[in-house]
């Protein structure tokens, strides 16, 4: 009732206030029974003209929020310079007009850059929790220039960079300062019906002063940030958007790429072109659909080169746009259940009697659907997506053609559901994940792939003690079934490596036909103050996978984890920032062998001058790595010592120069590893951006698994010296020529190689000492270079052969993007993009003749024209 009551006095004296006099100070007057700020929206008839002056009449129907707090670097103390933000809507929109003071308006960091480029500039945010679930948010930026940034906010903290909105705004520097104007269609935010408040919050970057302040205060020594928001009042009567939008594009694309003699399935140019769409419903209950036809997923930029000599697969990042937007929803605690790069992914199955084969790079993506958004205390997602079975013509070394599937038409599901309870500390939640292969009539299908895999689980956070404490838990379990071929690889996988000599705990069985498992975690975490702290435990069977749309690392594993931290703001004159951590984990298989036992020290730090600098020690015993050997018995490691740092320059500066630099020695053994890496990023003009990175890095490990080679007597776990180094070269460039229309351009040549020697077998896998657990083998370089002969037994007789493992490899891959948004919601793009390889068995990296001979390596070009147009409210 006191709530309500003061909500009614406040608007009524903003009414009379607007008629008399100016209006007070919302710091001084408007403040909810929780003691949290509230800022009113009143209606208004005529809309406020976006210009950045902010001198419309219908700014004077609101009240100001004032009185910001800094976030960074002195948390609670007063900013430089005071903020005044007015926020008033109609029946489409939400406006919110900020008047930023300064003192030295001529100061006022205004660059210009490409739309939700983070860059150095001054910036006026407005973050809207318009489910008022206290843990998610919807983010519009805007900078002097009016450069537009958008993100989403979930979990209270976790920011999405890559969501999208249509909205628009407008900013101007003037004598006192500068102003930002923004437009926000209720459309393109999430609500329900008849919710009487929103969160809110205003934050400003003040650059050159490296000064942040916001509206409800926040701080670096308090891990909440959606949950302490204000309070947005007068917005009971809002209704959603319930129209449909429609984005319709059209793709061309040019390749020209070189030709392999006597590939009959090769093209030196190739012309396609395709059209498709992206839709989205609002159903006006505060869930959307999002639907997509024949999707384009190209990607602007290629994923990095590397060379991943580890048992495990790499994990790339989303780069494509209907998988970026909306899909926080489906992450979990403690588990990857879904991986979006599952969904489209490389044709899997392989055509052993094929010399040439005309596979698609990538599986067609018939369709997409999204459903997202709350009903009342749930938030819910749902996605499913189908892919077409894939065939590719190949042609035998005799010459005889055929065509072979190589990966068949695939469903992809799953379903998330999260409910919140006492305001949203504490949640619940639960999500279930399917895939179903259909036609898997080949053995190239069958043998490789499950039919069917299925995973589910349930999840729940809780805070308590004011937002001091957190605990959380996890429980999940998984099935897969399919043919005995495709289990048996699972089991062989290295995930879990069922095969494995040595492990009592595993069995591994050709002839079973399903693989399940379970998976559980539980933790607690101090998350406010300057000293905090964490502590989890991890256990997750030798059954359990998530591979066919989730991600699993390992399996078969139980592990501990424990950090402590301390955090300082202000210090000292010299200190803006301090941060004291100690990390320390453990890890065991489920059959208690032990893997790891890790103490990680670090220290972080951000000078007064705005250098930032960190240094962090890693110190692991020796133990058990059950990957190793590929399905062998666990080798015993090495203890190891590392130690990494970065220093920074001031980001204020035209020139800003980050280094970085780590270093790792096996003790008693010659193992070792070292990388370092310089970046230069250089300002030339208020809207242009270069930078250049150099990076280096050198690895000599003496046990690099080679092979498994049979003899009469045994199995031969073959290991040898490795000495494998790697340079790169990442040049980036970033043109503005409005906010709208921008250039970029990326190039990044690549060189990496490796050389072995000192083979030897594994005797010993167990034993502590290096010299019990390896016996050194004579192997013999043949005349050709190709192969080694090894006599393992010493009688003089080659036992078997084993390829020439060493390997230079090289790469570039290039690109120009010219982005230009004629509209809202509407864009053009053209593309550039190049492809350069290389590859020897060399085992040399000679990076003066190396980066030369690439440039002049046969390029593969392609020419892509994308058009897009959005059609909504």
């Amino acid at each position: 009732m006191t709530r309500a009551l003061l909500l009614s006095l406040s608007f009524l004296l903003a009414l009379g206030v607007t008629a008399q006099a100016p209006a007070p100070s919302a710091a001084e007057a408007v403040r909810a029974d929780d003691g949290s700020l509230v800022v009113r929206a009143p209606r208004v008839d005529v809309a406020p003209t976006l210009d950045g002056r902010l001198d419309d009449a219908a700014w004077a129907a609101a009240r100001p929020a004032d009185g910001f707090r800094q976030q960074t670097p002195q948390p609670g103390a007063a900013p430089a310079f005071q903020t005044e933000v007015r926020v008033v809507r109609d029946a489409d929109a939400l406006y919110v007009g900020a008047r930023m003071h300064d003192s030295a308006p001529d100061s006022v960091v205004a660059r210009l850059f490409r739309r939700d480029t983070n860059g150095y500039s001054d910036w006026f945010t407005v973050q809207i929790d318009s489910y008022d679930d206290d843990r998610s948010a919807f983010a519009f930026a805007l900078n002097p220039r009016g450069v537009r940034r958008d993100y989403l906010l979930s979990n209270d903290t976790q920011q999405d960079d890559d969501w999208d909105a249509v909205w628009d705004g407008a900013a101007a520097v003037h004598a006192d300062g500068w102003v930002a104007e923004i437009r926000i269609p209720l459309s393109q935010i999430r609500f329900q019906s008849g919710t009487p408040e929103w969160g809110i919050n205003f934050t400003r970057r003040t650059a050159r002063l490296g000064e942040t302040s916001s509206w409800s205060p926040l701080s670096v020594q308090d891990d909440r940030y959606v949950s302490l928001f204000g309070t947005l009042a007068g917005v009971a009567t809002a209704e959603p958007g319930r129209g449909l939008e429609v984005r319709p594009y059209a793709v061309t694309r040019a390749t020209r790429a070189p030709v392999v003699e006597g590939n009959p399935f090769d093209e030196r140019a190739a012309l396609a072109s395709s059209v498709g769409a992206d839709l989205t419903y609002q159903l006006g209950s505060g869930l959307t659909v999002t639907a997509t036809v024949n999707p384009d997923f190209g990607q602007v930029e290629a994923d990095p080169s590397e060379v991943n000599l580890s048992a495990y697969e790499t994990f790339f990042s989303e780069r494509r746009p209907f998988f970026q937007e909306g899909t926080d929803i489906f992450q979990t605690t403690g588990a990857t259940l879904f991986y979006s790069r599952r969904i489209g992914r490389e044709p899997s199955a392989i055509v052993p009697e094929a010399r040439y084969l005309d596979a698609p790079e990538a599986s067609t993506i018939l369709g997409a659907t999204k459903l997202s958004g709350q009903v009342g205390d749930w938030s819910v997602g749902a996605l499913s997506a189908l892919t077409a079975r894939e065939s590719a013509p190949f042609v035998t070394g005799a010459g005889v053609e055929g065509v072979a599937a190589v990966e068949p038409a695939t469903s992809y599901n799953v379903v998330r559901a999260q409910r919140r309870f006492r305001d949203g500390a504490t949640t619940v939640g639960a999500i279930g994940t399917g895939v179903h292969r259909m036609q898997l009539d080949t053995p190239s299908l069958a043998d490789r792939l499950p039919g069917d895999a299925v995973a589910g689980g349930v999840d729940v956070n809780h805070r308590f003690g004011q937002g001091t404490y957190q605990a959380f838990a996890a429980a999940f379990g998984s099935s897969v079934s399919g043919s005995a071929a495709s289990i048996a690889r699972l089991q062989r996988a290295s995930a879990r490596y069922y095969q494995r000599p040595d492990a009592d705990h595993l069995a591994y069985d050709p002839e079973r036909t399903r693989l399940s498992g379970v998976s559980a975690l539980a933790g607690v975490s101090k998350i406010r103050g300057a000293f905090t702290y964490s502590g989890l435990v991890l256990g997750t069977s030798p059954g359990f996978e998530l591979n066919d749309i989730g991600y699993l690392r390992q399996a078969d594993q139980i592990a501990q984890e424990a950090s402590v931290a301390y955090t300082l703001t202000q210090p000292s004159p010299a200190v803006r920032y301090l941060r004291l951590a100690l990390y320390q984990s453990a890890g065991w298989t489920w059959g208690g062998e032990q893997t790891l036992l890790r103490l990680a020290p670090s220290v972080s730090t951000t000078f007064s001058s705005l250098w930032s600098a960190a240094i962090s020690g890693d110190f692991r015993t020796g133990a058990l790595d059950v990957a190793a050997l590929r399905g062998g018995p666990a080798l015993r490691t090495d203890p190891s010592v590392g130690v990494s740092g970065s220093v920074a320059t001031d980001r204020r500066r035209p020139l800003r120069l980050i280094a970085d630099g780590a270093a790792d020695w096996r003790l008693g053994t010659t193992g070792r590893s070292l990388s370092a890496g310089l970046e230069a990023s250089y300002r030339p003009a208020p809207n242009a951006t270069l930078s250049l990175r150099l990076s280096g890095a050198h690895v000599s490990r003496p046990d690099q698994y080679v092979t498994t080679r049979s003899r009469a007597s045994a199995l031969d776990y073959v290991v040898g010296q490795l000495d494998q180094s790697s340079v790169s070269v990442t040049l980036r460039g970033d043109i503005a020529l409005t906010p709208d229309l921008t250039v970029q351009l990326y190039a990044q040549p690549f060189l990496a190689a490796g050389r072995y020697d000192r083979f030897a077998r594994v005797a010993d896998p167990g034993a502590r000492r290096p010299e019990d657990r390896y016996r050194a083998l004579d192997a013999t370089l043949d005349t050709d270079g190709a192969a080694y002969a090894v006599d393992a037994d010493a009688d003089g007789t080659a036992d078997y052969a084993i390829g020439r493992p060493d390997f230079s490899v090289a790469e570039m891959n290039t690109n120009a993007v010219l982005r230009w948004q004629y509209r809202p919601g509407s864009a053009l793009f053209l593309v550039w993009s190049r492809g350069q390889s290389q590859f020897d068995p060399s085992g040399t990296l000679d990076p003066l003749n190396g980066f030369p001979d690439l440039f002049l390596a046969e390029p593969r070009d392609t020419v892509l024209l994308k058009l897009s147009y959005w059609f909504g409210g």
